[in-house]
């Protein structure tokens, strides 16, 4: 987005003028307010000075408005997951296994991140990506994993289960699953060696049923993802703009075609994120908030 400032309350922010300010930033998500403002031009933002962060020069905003939403919660999944992988490493001689469920926008930037963090040398770590759609899975390829599982709903549990052990040479270490149904975390459960970890985020309401006992008798460990720090938010910034990490695939489409790119979600027919462009340039403005004519944090 692009803050337009009349006044100096955000001058740590930004560069002392008498002229108005146009400055990038990103919002750190620390409340659901944000999320009511739709498409509005101009948005509050709550504890402006701790949840701003300015989006530098060499960073697209195309790519900075994906790092606070499935960028910022993926990042936490791979933090998370980082010093149980590095522990398995240690206790292991051969690979570990990381499944990463979901080949959506969120999971493509999971198996970036954790390609970059964990999976950069492809002797220790293994990362696989599971889905049902298998345009989505050819992408998830392209962004650098190891393999990929076509999760198939159409074919039997069991058989499903035993293709995940195969192509995991036996069983999964650490999986992350963003997707989390009812159906996803029992097939989870069934694939993990014993002793390992499932982390699972999302936005997903489900109410799961899970064995204590393959729990118990297995040392399996579960752990729910929160999204990420406004610190990790900021170190997502820094290492976009610095390389050589790169965004996922994404479209840009102009916000009149939100109806139709709505139905490509729907559909699947997205990879990706789909990015809707409000405005290409902010006018000037005399009075943004005629009511004062000093923005304050709320």
């Amino acid at each position: 987005m692009k803050w337009q400032d009349l006044s100096m309350t955000f001058a740590p922010l930004l560069a002392k003028t008498n002229s108005a300010l146009v400055t990038e930033v990103v919002v750190y998500p620390d409340c659901d307010e944000i999320s009511d403002s739709g498409y509005a031009e101009y948005i509050t933002v709550r504890n402006a000075l701790r949840n701003l962060v300015k989006v530098p020069d060499s960073l697209s905003l195309e790519v900075a408005c994906q790092l606070p939403c499935g960028a910022l919660k993926a990042f936490s999944a791979v933090r998370r997951a980082m010093p149980i992988v590095e522990e398995k490493s240690r206790e292991n001689t051969g690979p570990i296994n990381l499944l990463i469920v979901g080949a959506g926008g969120l999971g493509l930037w999971t198996v970036k991140l954790a390609q970059h963090f964990i999976g950069s040398d492809c002797s220790k770590v293994h990362v696989t990506v599971a889905d049902t759609n298998l345009n989505k899975l050819l992408v998830a390829k392209e962004c650098g994993c190891s393999d990929v599982i076509h999760w198939n709903d159409e074919m039997y549990e069991e058989l499903l289960q035993e293709r995940t052990l195969e192509v995991c040479e036996g069983g999964v270490d650490v999986i992350i699953d963003f997707v989390s149904s009812p159906r996803t975390v029992k097939r989870d459960l069934k694939v993990l060696r014993e002793n390992g970890v499932l982390l699972v985020g999302g936005n997903s309401w489900h109410k799961v049923p899970i064995s204590i006992h393959r729990l118990a008798a297995n040392n399996l460990s579960v752990i729910g993802i929160k999204n990420g720090t406004k610190e990790q938010l900021q170190e997502l910034v820094n290492i976009m703009s610095q390389g050589p990490l790169t965004a996922p695939c994404y479209q840009v489409f102009p916000l009149d075609q939100a109806m139709t790119v709505f139905d490509l979600l729907n559909q699947s027919q997205i990879n990706g994120r789909a990015i809707l462009e409000v405005t290409s340039d902010l006018a000037p403005l005399t009075d943004p908030f005629p009511s004062t004519a000093e923005l304050t944090s709320c």
